[in-house]
């Protein structure tokens, strides 16, 4: 799901602010679940009315944090999804997020540093829409995941060969980490594939692909190698004369390390893994698409940075700024690529 689905809705429905955009989804297939138009438009219209309302201003933010989960859990019960349990972490554990879900605790964590970036924001009425808006579609994306976890859960004990739900909630532990007793629950309540429940099926295959399946590596490698190769464009972009020696060194360390075994060569390897499959799903093929277009990308920046390294001796600094200025380039692309994949 679209991080900021939950923040156009919230947003269209407050004053002065524009909705936030989002980018052209690549797999064009039905919303289902808490991704579809009346379950989003339920939890912001009730988390707008509780922003809104006079008498909630001077509540604590924890509390409509709480309300918050409170009516995604109540979405989540109606589309046969599991609820989850949340907590408050005032340790500012994690920099970039409201809220983080865990499949293994079942759980929503959310850090109460993060609910502004501004002092003394401690009041409902402290935040801007901005901030609201951020809370709530962290919320609700999060709690999206729980949702696909207990189907992919579900899924899993529908195709099960073990003959007792305890049996069958231990595999689905052993296959997806997540908490024993939302396992049973799944293991309660099989979700088989006929023609009206085909379509889910197919999606929750795709998630567990992407999250504990075939694709997991892909997933990690990929994000994580998005993440360097944009800090690596930022470092060549910023390049000059005085500075020429310390980015040399810097990026020649990221891109040693991209010829890995979890970078460049993981590309050619789970392309030769994804053309085996002979039948393939809606994240083969999506996964498939964006290796072969991260591939010629990384050729070129290593071909690029090749010629940075070997000229460098004989180079004069012109020359130098110039071509790492031609790598900076390529590693835009790549950043771009890494990222819609």
């Amino acid at each position: 799901m679209q991080q900021s689905v939950g923040n156009q809705v919230v947003l269209r429905q407050l004053p002065h602010r524009a909705p936030l955009q989002t980018a052209t989804p690549v797999i064009q297939r039905k919303d289902t679940g808490i991704k579809q138009s009346s379950a989003v438009n339920s939890f912001a219209s009730d988390g707008v009315s509780y922003f809104k309302d006079p008498a909630n201003k001077t509540k604590p933010i924890n509390e409509l944090a709480t309300h918050l989960v409170t009516k995604a859990n109540a979405e989540l019960k109606a589309v046969d999804g599991y609820e989850s349990t949340h907590s408050f972490d005032t340790a500012g554990a994690s920099p970039d997020y409201a809220a983080i879900f865990s499949r293994t605790a079942w759980n929503l964590t959310i850090y109460t540093s993060n609910y502004s970036k501004r002092s003394g924001v401690t009041k409902v009425g402290d935040l801007t829409v901005d901030e609201a808006a951020d809370l709530a579609s962290h919320v609700f994306h999060e709690l999206r995941h729980a949702e696909q976890y207990f189907r992919i859960a579900r899924v899993l004990a529908a195709e099960s060969t073990k003959t007792t739900t305890a049996d069958v909630a231990k595999e689905i532990v052993a296959k997806t980490s997540i908490k024993a007793d939302v396992a049973l629950a799944a293991a309660a309540k099989p979700l088989a594939a006929t023609k009206a429940t085909s379509g889910l099926v197919a999606e929750a295959k795709d998630w567990e692909s992407i999250t504990v399946g075939r694709h997991a590596d892909y997933k990690a490698n990929i994000l994580n190698w998005g993440n360097e190769c944009d800090a690596a464009r930022d470092v060549a972009a910023a390049v000059t004369t005085a500075t020429l020696g310390a980015t040399k060194t810097g990026l020649d360390t990221n891109i040693t390390n991209w010829k890995g075994a979890t970078r460049g060569p993981f590309v050619d390897t789970h392309i030769t893994t994804i053309e085996a499959i002979k039948s393939k799903g809606n994240m083969d093929k999506l996964a498939l698409s964006s290796l072969k277009k991260i591939k010629p990308l990384w050729a070129k920046v290593e071909a690029s940075w090749t010629t940075v390294t070997s000229d460098w001796a004989t180079d004069k600094d012109p020359a130098r700024l110039t071509k790492i200025g031609a790598t900076g380039a390529l590693l835009r692309k790549l950043s771009k690529v890494l990222y819609a994949a």
